[in-house]
């Protein structure tokens, strides 16, 4: 249990991080 709880932890903060950088990329480029 608490070895897929981090990993969905992992998952959820890559999922921030790659919608962040997505968000800085259109910020860029308008």
């Amino acid at each position: 249990m608490a070895n897929s709880k981090a990993a969905l932890k992992r998952v959820k903060i890559n999922e921030v991080k790659r919608a962040r950088n997505i968000s800085a990329k259109s910020s860029i480029k308008t």
